[in-house]
């Protein structure tokens, strides 16, 4: 759907003096690996010439490649922006373009809030060892989960499959990280992924999954893994011996757990998104990259990955997007930041000053 932005990726052997890409649009690239946007209906040839540092030269044509569809999707206006404080322990909401907050729900005593999801006009949350839910108004909060056991992260919600998704992080040493799921009133809350300590992995001081997010019209979940560090947990829990600093996204389909990794080498990242919001569903899944100051996205295909730069922006913590909507919303120290998800352009500060931890939207 328009704007549909596609990364070509050649596959060549021997030295290469020069490329020639034409889209098939008007349009063209002299770039190894360019990234293209399409912003017009049709059905599109793309060809590559590669001139070689001998003086060779191959072609290759793809006929009818990439086919477009003018937008359609859900008319606004569209719904509001929510977002979590781990400091204040608040549960917020704004309308997308800025304006007036108000409060969605709090954590409790010491219950601290952990992640959010919003979904079919409800907020979704993880606080310590429960699963919550309330609607967008705050009225209706009740428990879906209440496990005792483990640590809650991240959650993201399947409203066309009815169900939701949350992660129990592991509390002690040599503990098993796992994805539960369940139905959206919370029966048949159950274990869908983990990966035992026996295996190294998703066990603690090891690899963990710590960020959700989910296509539904595709039907895959999405995750960002990592190693813990003491900074993870309170200072009362077992602090791990070492620190760690791979870092990596992964996915799977919703109808059987398969850990697919996509991309590894990941500087640490604190939001991680789909574009979510057209018929045809995500393509591309992006993450923040605090440190280097920048926004990041990749295409997770059966067979192969391609990662590029998104935008460049200070130190961006969380994420959200609305494709049909065409933006894209994060966080920084500054406040609540929106911009056009096409380029980036468009950038502005819709909540200054607000703290945000995860942001999320009713898509």
């Amino acid at each position: 759907m328009t704007p549909h932005r596609v990364g070509f990726t050649p596959i060549v052997e021997g030295t290469v003096a020069a490329y020639e890409w034409d889209f098939g649009d008007g349009n063209t690239s002299t770039e190894p690996a360019p990234s293209h946007t399409y912003r017009v209906a049709g059905t599109f040839t793309v060809s590559l010439r590669v001139q070689f540092a001998g003086g060779d030269v191959a072609d290759v044509v793809k006929a009818d490649l990439v086919e477009v569809a003018v937008r359609v999707g859900k008319l606004p206006p569209y719904g509001p922006i929510v977002w979590l404080d781990k400091g204040g322990n608040t549960i917020s909401k704004g309308s997308r373009s800025g304006g007036e907050i108000s409060t969605v729900a709090t954590g409790w005593g010491y219950h601290k809030l952990a992640d959010i999801a919003v979904g079919g006009g409800k907020v979704y949350w993880t606080m310590d060892d429960k699963v919550e839910q309330s609607n967008l108004d705050g009225s209706g909060r009740e428990t879906l989960y209440d496990g005792n056991v483990g640590l809650l992260h991240g959650i993201a919600v399947d409203p066309t499959g009815g169900k939701v998704y949350w992660i129990v992080g592991p509390v002690y040493f040599g503990d098993s990280a796992q994805i539960w799921r369940a139905n959206l009133n919370g029966s048949g809350a159950a274990a869908w992924a983990s990966k035992p300590a026996a295996s190294a992995e998703w066990a603690y001081n090891n690899y963990v999954p710590w960020l959700l997010a989910i296509d539904p019209t595709n039907g895959r979940l999405c995750w960002y893994e990592k190693f813990l560090s003491s900074g993870d947990f309170p200072a009362s829990m077992f602090a791990p011996l070492t620190v760690h600093d791979e870092r990596s996204i992964h996915w799977t389909g919703l109808d059987a757990f398969s850990d697919h990794a996509a991309f590894t080498h990941l500087p640490a990242s604190r939001g991680i998104a789909l574009d979510v919001g057209l018929p045809a569903g995500a393509r591309y899944v992006y993450w923040t990259d605090p440190a280097g100051d920048s926004i990041r996205y990749g295409y997770a295909g059966e067979t192969y990955q391609s990662s590029g730069l998104m935008m460049n922006v200070d130190a961006p913590i969380a994420l959200a997007i609305d494709a049909n909507e065409g933006k894209i919303y994060w966080s920084s120290s500054e406040g609540i930041h929106r911009a056009n998800l096409e380029d980036g352009s468009e950038q502005e500060l819709i909540y200054p000053d607000v703290r945000a931890d995860a942001l999320a939207l009713d898509i």
